[in-house]
């Protein structure tokens, strides 16, 4: 029999379910895997620090790429966490990340919204479009929280978030 304490002595390990599940998922394996007495298999640590798929992105390295000394590459990183935070931030002040479904019933222009919204709405749609061929993927990324899975899709990820870098500067 498993003694029931021996979960309480690591406070720090959280139950992610089964490896398959995550990886259905397209799923991130952060930190690492340590497994119960009792079985269950669970991260340590990073699994439970993150907000948002980006914050899972940098924890693990994957933003940094593989070009230029480490303390380039970290700071790249950094750059490309900042700017991503930035549009997600620019994405919630123009209110998108309330919109679910779409009511087709629904009258148009019945909706009234702030001029700031507005302002947000307006500015996130330029970026969106300046962004061009990586929009999608970085919005999957840093708005939606999604990824599909391969080091292409991190790619094209990496490459908007320079992108993005350049048309803030």
């Amino acid at each position: 029999m498993t003694d029931p304490s021996a979960a309480a002595e690591r406070p720090d390990t959280i139950d992610t379910g089964p490896v398959e599940r995550a990886n259905q998922r397209g799923g991130l394996s952060l930190g690492s895997r340590i497994q119960t007495e009792a079985g269950i298999v669970t991260h340590r640590g990073a699994a439970a620090n993150v907000e948002c798929l980006l914050d899972a992105l940098r924890q693990t390295g994957l933003l940094e790429g593989r070009e230029g000394s480490r303390a380039d590459r970290a700071a790249v990183a950094r750059s490309r966490y900042e700017q991503g935070q930035w549009l997600r931030q620019l994405f919630m002040r123009a209110g998108l990340n309330t919109v679910h479904a779409m009511d087709l019933n629904a009258k148009r222009g019945t909706g009234d919204i702030s001029d700031d919204v507005a302002r947000a709405r307006m500015r996130y749609n330029r970026i969106v479009r300046e962004l061009g061929l990586f929009a999608s993927a970085v919005t999957d990324v840093v708005c939606h929280d999604e990824i599909k899975p391969g080091e292409r899709q991190l790619a094209l990820v990496r490459k908007g978030l320079d992108k993005l870098c350049i048309l803030r500067s």
